[in-house]
């Protein structure tokens, strides 16, 4: 299981609902844990921009929505990618939440022949080191993405609050 670094960019599917109106902010439900990801041991489910290398940003984006839409029959046109990145995310959480140092560690999904309902995904990751429950957490990573991808290709950039602030 590698880190992803902090360097590096990780794309969150969220809902249409989950998206302020304006367009400008996520809602923490968004990347609220649920306890089967605690259980597998894979955390949040997000994709890792930078480990399809042999791809533009744009292109791999839009690889990374082909693989959403694949295993996810539910998607909506308002759904989106978010896109946070990593070291900013960490030291964001970091510095409003006293002792809390989270991870995004690489977890890709193989094919399997015995699984014919997997779909592959090489860029899937993870975020660790909060649980369900902590909501203040959730919302905090919220408050790093960095913008929206729509499905058309189009990208939203946020304004990311310091650290400080």
């Amino acid at each position: 299981m590698a880190d992803v670094p902090d360097h590096d960019h990780i794309l969150r599917l969220v809902s249409g609902g989950t998206i302020d109106e304006d367009r400008k902010s996520v809602n923490g439900t968004a990347f609220r844990m649920r306890d089967r990801d605690v259980q597998s041991g894979t955390g949040l489910s997000v994709n890792w921009i930078e480990h399809l290398a042999e791809l533009t940003k744009s292109e791999a984006v839009a690889e990374i929505w082909s693989v959403q839409k694949r295993k996810l029959s539910g998607i909506r046109a308002r759904h989106c990618l978010a896109e946070l990145n990593v070291g900013k995310m960490r030291a964001y959480v970091a510095a409003k939440e006293v002792n809390r140092d989270l991870e995004v560690h690489h977890h890709p999904i193989q094919a399997d022949d015995s699984k014919p309902e997997v779909v592959p995904d090489s860029s899937h990751a993870g975020i660790h080191g909060y649980m369900p429950e902590e909501d203040i957490i959730c919302t905090l990573i919220a408050q790093a993405v960095d913008g929206l991808h729509d499905q058309s290709g189009g990208y939203e950039q946020f304004f990311f609050p310091d650290a400080t602030d």
